[in-house]
C-alpha cells in the first residue's frame, strides 16, 4: 500500500531512458507457457532490452541491481512462467514498486493484485506480437496516454485511496501479515511439493531418470493451463492461438482498432472514454 500512496515527481518522465521502452529480466529461458517465443518476436517490432540470460541483449551492469534497472524503464515484462489462477510473483510487485508499467501474462486474472484494472498492460490482449509493439510505441511517444496506467499514484495528492483503488486492491494489501504469509505459503507449496512427491513415490520414477529431466514436474496445480500457451507463434502470421484473447482496453488512444486495415474483431471493442490524448 505504501508505493502507491507514494505521488509521482514532477520530474518522473525524465527518470526513464531513452534508449528503450521495454526491460526484461529473465532466468528461466524454458517456461512451461513458452513465453520467450513471443518476446523474441516482440523484439522484432519494438526495443526491448534484455540483461537476463533469456534473450539476452544486454550485459548486466556490475554497478546496478535488477531494481535499479527496473525503475529506469518505462515498462517491464512482468511475465509469469506459467499461467495459474493466484500465481503471481515477485515480478508484478517489483515492477510497481520501481514505478513501472508492468506488461502482464499470468492468471486469468489479477482482481486484488492491481491497484486498479487499468495499471497494466495485458499481453494476451494481444495475439499478435506487432499490435503489442505497436501500442507500446505509442506511449512511449505519449507521456499523457503513459501516465494514465500510473494515475493511481499520479493522483495520490488529490483523491482518496478509494476513488484511486479496486477495493479488492485495498482489501488484499490492508492486512499486510497476512498477505505475506498467503503469498509465502502458495510459494513454498508450489515449489516443494512437486519436488517431495517425486522423490518419495516410485510410481513417479523410472531408471535412470533424473528430476531435471521430467518436464512436467513442476505443473502440479490443477488450475494451471495447458503447456504452450504461446507456441502459436512458431506457426507464424496471421496468428490464431487456441485461447480467447483477452479484451484490450486501450483507454489511451480512442478508437484505436487492432489491426486496423482488417476487420474489427469482436474481442477488441474500443472503451469510449472521455480522456484527451496530446
Amino acid at each position: 500500500m505504501d508505493v502507491v500512496n507514494r505521488p509521482l515527481p514532477k520530474d518522473f518522465i525524465k527518470t526513464k531512458t531513452k534508449s528503450a521502452p521495454v526491460l526484461w529480466i529473465a532466468r528461466n529461458c524454458r517456461a512451461t507457457n513458452g513465453r520467450e517465443k513471443y518476446i523474441k518476436k516482440l523484439m522484432e517490432y519494438v526495443d526491448v532490452h534484455s540483461y537476463g540470460p533469456c534473450l539476452n541483449n544486454k550485459p548486466f551492469p556490475s554497478d546496478k541491481s535488477r531494481l535499479n534497472l527496473m525503475s529506469e524503464y518505462k515498462f517491464y515484462l512482468a511475465i509469469e512462467n506459467a499461467n495459474c489462477e493466484d500465481y503471481v510473483t515477485e515480478k508484478l510487485f517489483d515492477t510497481l514498486s520501481q514505478s513501472a508499467v508492468p506488461i502482464l501474462d499470468g492468471p486469468p486474472s489479477y482482481e486484488g493484485f492491481l491497484p486498479t484494472q487499468r495499471s497494466a498492460i495485458f499481453m494476451d490482449a494481444y495475439p499478435d506480437p506487432k499490435d503489442l509493439a505497436d501500442y507500446i510505441n505509442f506511449l512511449d511517444k505519449n507521456d499523457t496516454a503513459y501516465l494514465e496506467y500510473l494515475s493511481f499514484r499520479r493522483d495520490a495528492l488529490d483523491k482518496s485511496i478509494k476513488d484511486r483503488l479496486d477495493q479488492k486492491f485495498i482489501d488484499n494489501w490492508s492486512d499486510t501479515m497476512a498477505f505475506n504469509e498467503k503469498s509465502s505459503y502458495c510459494s513454498v507449496c508450489r515449489g516443494v511439493l512437486p519436488w517431495w512427491a517425486y522423490k518419495n513415490d516410485p510410481t513417479k520414477r523410472q531408471s535412470n531418470e533424473t528430476f531435471q529431466e521430467k518436464k512436467d514436474v513442476f505443473v502440479v496445480d490443477n488450475t494451471c493451463a495447458k503447456r504452450g500457451k504461446w507456441d502459436y507463434i512458431d506457426n507464424g502470421p496471421p496468428y490464431h492461438p487456441d485461447w480467447t484473447p483477452r479484451s484490450s482496453d486501450e483507454f489511451t488512444r480512442p478508437n484505436f482498432y487492432v489491426n486496423s486495415t482488417e476487420q474489427q474483431p469482436s474481442h477488441h471493442a474500443p472503451t469510449q472514454v472521455a480522456t484527451t490524448v496530446v
